[in-house]
């Protein structure tokens, strides 16, 4: 998978995100950002993505563990070569979409919105939020 490698701060700063492939069929990611866990990635209409999950619940299976354990970090991805640009999604529209049952999820008692499935509704969001300009903050690597 062109994912998997180390990826440093296309800017020069100390920002260093890594990906690996396990024998489970998963990527597992870790870095300076302090996100770190198992990956499922998906392409949808167009746009790839991968939601960084726990490990205990990729490994034992999301249906094997209670809903706040199952919670995931949205990210999208774009591969330029030796160019990765990672996307982080505004947690408002998150939070908006969830409440509004779009997409399963959960809300917590500071009214932060997390994913709980990645089931065809999840899937169908993602391909349509992808083409929106607004609510991404991008940060750029280079493959180390």
């Amino acid at each position: 998978d062109a994912i998997v490698g180390t990826w440093v701060d296309k800017n020069g700063g100390d920002g260093m995100v890594g990906f690996v492939n396990t024998d489970k069929g998963f990527h597992v990611t870790s870095g300076t950002s302090g996100l770190e866990g198992a990956c499922r990635s998906i392409t949808t209409n167009g746009h790839n993505y991968i939601i960084v999950a726990k490990l205990r619940a990729a490994i034992l299976g999301f249906e094997n563990v209670d809903d706040d354990t199952k919670d995931g970090t949205l990210l999208r991805y774009k591969l330029d070569g030796d160019t990765l640009t990672r996307y982080t999604y505004n947690q408002d529209k998150i939070n908006a979409a969830v409440k509004d049952k779009k997409v399963p999820g959960v809300v917590d008692e500071n009214d932060s919105a997390s994913l709980t499935e990645l089931d065809e509704a999840t899937i169908k969001w993602l391909g349509e939020i992808g083409d929106e300009k607004d609510g991404w903050d991008p940060q750029e690597y280079k493959r180390k």
